[in-house]
């Protein structure tokens, strides 16, 4: 009895792996009759799918000789469990009492009430994408977006199900499987947002929102659906995150946090602008969203964010006015977050003058590396996590799918270890926690000493890495300032400004440059001060120097920033 998958590579499966016809065309053949189970397929349907792009000479001709082909495989490989047959609609594959993954799957997912474990198997038969070792164009480019609909269909049925299960953890995991899959699906988005909220992660659910709300206007110039609006609301209508000591552990997202949201929250209650500065990866989004949700509960407002980080990442100008054409018409009382404007300050400053003149109910909170320097601004200064914080992060995220990782007291060696590497930014926590899913503590810690750059090259839901994040914050510095860090990357974890002075100056760069330098790298958020019983010292957090390790790893760059001693 033989299977035949589509549901990734085309060919005859067994417990071995995919055996699959080395011709593309002959893959293409066998997968175009596979998709129809034994129902029998037109010539020239056949024949559009396969040579759309090249039509032979003679297409009648070709599609004989590739029958034959695939005919004299089957027999070879399948030893006569599976035939194809010759009819007078068509051709047809001979199943016998055999099957193929795509009848599996609708088999597992045709009822409506079908168990969560048919859901759970179905979904396992998938081992990529549809015909994925058959050329573009030769494949029906209409059945494969179905099958991918049909897919995202049943994820987000079995993360319903999960929900309704209490296994908020399993459905988050899913629904952002299902949203990187298909970035325009508002169900998927929607149930999303709702897990999210469930979990009391509002900053989280808050940023999904307002990433495909931006998506679907930028994209296909429309607003969100009524089903992604509702799950928005009930967001903002939940209880603020910091309504007292007695709500219970913070979200994840938030964790050491409390006295920083609190903080932010009452100066975005009293301030017209407010701008919360720290180094990448520190958590700024989640902690500004979450601020933002919780000042808009108090003065009983709404809450607009636009993310021109991410937007610089992805080579998007900030134009003129689109500040203003963000914000809903007529507007009140309204709280409008900037998140991420990096080296942007004057663009940022340009835009929001206007509206701060005219709208004085607008309440604006920027985050970036540095301040924006506007009259009356308010500013805060987000720093790494705490040791405590930092591993109680660590062990929360682990446990997510790892309940007692750090139960074992030989593992719980290797915490200190594995937050060393991150500085206490709570992205590289996060990006560390979920290399746990593949690599046990010890061997994660070992890893980590050979090589850090996995923290780097770790993302987030957007698809944005550590390294660029670090890279959109070093792309706005100055010359001088750029070279200084490079060599201060160089000096031990700790160093005071005299050491920066005598080790670091150079032709290019007079001492007294390297202290202009140095408060510039420091109002930067990359390079950390750090008071002491004895004195100020500074340090640059490791993701960072590790980053600026990786700009100077060819041996000439190495020599031209060399330092006098080291």
């Amino acid at each position: 009895m033989g299977s035949i998958g589509v549901l990734g590579t085309v060919g005859l499966l067994s417990d071995e792996g995919v055996v699959s016809p080395r011709p593309p065309v002959v893959r293409a053949l066998l997968g175009a009759l596979a998709a129809h189970a034994s129902e029998p397929v037109p010539s020239a349907h056949l024949m559009t799918t396969i040579w759309e792009q090249d039509l032979p000479a003679n297409p009648k001709g070709a599609l004989h000789l590739t029958v034959h082909r695939l005919r004299r495989w089957l027999e070879e490989q399948a030893g006569g469990s599976i035939a194809l047959v010759t009819g007078v609609s068509g051709y047809r594959l001979d199943l016998h009492e055999g099957t193929t993954d795509l009848i599996e799957f609708r088999a597992l997912t045709s009822t409506p009430g079908g168990t969560e474990d048919d859901l759970h198997r179905a979904l396992g038969l998938w081992r990529g994408r549809p015909f994925e070792n058959v050329p573009e164009d030769r494949v029906d480019s209409e059945l494969v977006e179905t099958l991918l609909a049909e897919r995202q269909a049943v994820v987000r049925r079995y993360a319903r199900s999960a929900m309704d299960g209490g296994r908020l953890e399993a459905a988050e995991s899913l629904l952002w499987t299902a949203c990187r899959a298909d970035p325009m699906d508002e169900e998927a988005h929607a149930l999303l947002i709702e897990v999210l909220s469930g979990m009391g992660q509002l900053a989280s659910a808050l940023s999904v929102y307002d990433r495909i709300r931006r998506r679907l206007s930028a994209e296909l110039g429309i607003s969100p659906g009524s089903r992604l609006t509702l799950a928005h609301q009930r967001v903002l209508k939940e209880p603020a995150l910091t309504a007292g000591p007695d709500r219970g552990p913070q979200p994840s997202s938030l964790t050491g946090r409390g006295q920083a949201l609190r903080s932010l929250a009452d100066d975005l209650c009293r301030a017209r602008v407010v701008t919360l500065t720290g180094p990448p990866g520190v958590g700024k989004s989640a902690l500004a969203l979450a601020a933002a949700t919780t000042a808009a509960d108090r003065l009983e407002c709404d809450v607009t964010a636009v993310d021109l980080e991410t937007q610089a990442l992805t080579g998007v100008d900030l134009e003129a006015g689109q500040l203003a054409g963000v914000l809903p018409a007529g507007r009140g009382r309204h709280i409008l977050v900037i998140d991420g404007y990096g080296g942007r300050v004057a663009e940022v400053k340009a835009a929001i003058q206007p509206l701060i003149a005219c709208s004085p109910e607008l309440v604006v909170l920027g985050t970036g590396s540095r301040v924006l320097g506007m009259p009356g601004e308010t500013t805060r200064t987000l720093g790494p996590l705490s040791a405590a914080d930092a591993e109680n992060l660590l062990i929360s995220r682990a446990a997510a799918f790892l309940p007692s990782v750090f139960h074992a007291p030989e593992n719980r060696h290797w915490l200190s270890s594995l937050l060393a590497h991150t500085g206490g930014l709570p992205s590289a926590i996060e990006i560390a926690a979920s290399l746990l899913r593949t690599l046990t503590p010890d061997n994660l810690a070992a890893a980590l000493a050979r090589d850090a750059r996995m923290l780097l090259d770790g993302g987030d839901a957007t698809g944005v890495t550590l390294a660029e994040r670090i890279r959109h914050a070093h792309g706005a510095l100055e010359e001088r300032e750029a070279l200084l860090l490079t060599r201060l990357a160089r000096l031990p974890e700790e160093f005071g400004l005299a050491e920066a002075e005598t080790l670091c100056a150079c032709a290019t760069l007079t001492e007294s440059q390297v202290v202009r330098g140095l408060i510039g790298l420091v109002d930067q958020s990359l390079v950390q001060p750090v008071d002491h019983s004895y004195g100020r010292r500074y340090r640059i957090l490791p993701p960072i120097r590790r980053f600026v390790a990786d700009l100077c790893e060819d041996a000439r760059e190495r020599e031209s920033v060399g330092l006098r001693v080291w």
